[in-house]
């Protein structure tokens, strides 16, 4: 079957009842999480650059991505260490926690799993981007894992469809129209969901222990530790967003007022709800190229 010869080994998640297996996913974005766990302020650029360095493709693809029109420098950029200068620490890092989830696109076999792919990218990016707009933008604590957190939201999905394409691809195209399927049809239909599944992943993958939190809360950031809470009500936000882009403009951001991450989020950032719909309002257009750009390149 195509794709399965080049397929490499891959680490058990053990805690579940059968076993999963996860895709490889590259050391170089554990390690510059663990970087930005400790906090920007401690973060030595020297290192940040090595890290990148030693992954030649890594390193390629970063630098591609930086030359793109998204970014519209005005000089080309050639070496690792100057785009750490150019854009910040924060920016490349995200970059780089991009680059490493579109590798997982080599295991998708047939042209339905790559359009599962597609969408859950596509899902995941734009939950990425808000949530970094909305954790730069009210200065929330910690704000820089909300791109990583709101990237990893759907990792455990990507398991399901890494371990048993065909199942998944069947359960995506049976239950939801298309869409993705609910936590609690996935807990029915596989006797777990992809919220849990995520988590342990991303705790076997050695991320650091935030990110675990925020994605095993994606659903119920209140339940996160108080430094931690801003940023996953920024992720869950992102995700509300991401999920309606495509129906954009006709989305009902009345709706998402009500709910009650937002209005956690806007309490806790001390800002009126109004501002925080009129700042995700003005970069759908952005969120719409960043996510293209980083799909196509």
């Amino acid at each position: 079957m195509e794709g399965t010869e080049s397929r490499p080994p891959a680490v058990r998640i053990r805690p579940l009842s059968f076993d999963l297996q996860l895709p490889p996913l590259p050391s170089t974005v554990v390690e510059i999480s663990e970087l930005l766990a400790a906090g920007i302020q401690q973060v030595d650029l020297n290192r940040l650059t090595h890290i990148i360095e030693r992954d030649v493709a890594t390193s390629v693809a970063l630098l591609r991505r930086v030359n793109s029109a998204y970014y519209g420098l005005r000089v080309r950029v050639s070496d690792v260490g100057r785009a750490v200068r150019l854009l910040g620490i924060i920016e490349v890092s995200n970059i780089v926690a991009t680059i490493s989830v579109l590798k997982l696109r080599q295991f998708m076999r047939t042209e339905e799993q790559r359009q599962i792919y597609q969408n859950l990218l596509r899902y995941s990016l734009g939950a990425a981007f808000f949530a970094q707009l909305l954790a730069d933008g009210l200065e929330l604590p910690v704000k820089a894992l909300a791109f990583t957190g709101g990237l990893l939201h759907n990792v455990g999905r990507l398991v399901f469809l890494y371990n048993d394409p065909e199942l998944y691809e069947a359960i995506w195209y049976g239950t939801s129209d298309g869409q993705p399927p609910s936590a609690e049809e996935e807990r029915h239909l596989l006797g777990m969901d992809y919220v849990e599944v995520g988590a342990q992943a991303v705790r076997e993958w050695n991320f650091a222990e935030e990110l675990e939190l925020l994605v095993r809360h994606q659903f119920s950031p209140e339940s996160l530790p108080p430094l931690l809470r801003p940023v996953g009500c920024a992720i869950a936000v992102g995700m509300w967003v991401a999920y309606r882009l495509p129906h954009m403009p006709w989305l009902d951001w009345h709706e998402l007022a009500g709910k009650r991450f937002f209005r956690q989020l806007a309490e806790l950032a001390e800002v009126r709800p109004a501002d925080l719909i009129g700042m995700l309002q003005h970069n759908v257009p952005r969120a719409k190229e960043f996510v293209y750009t980083s799909i196509e390149g």
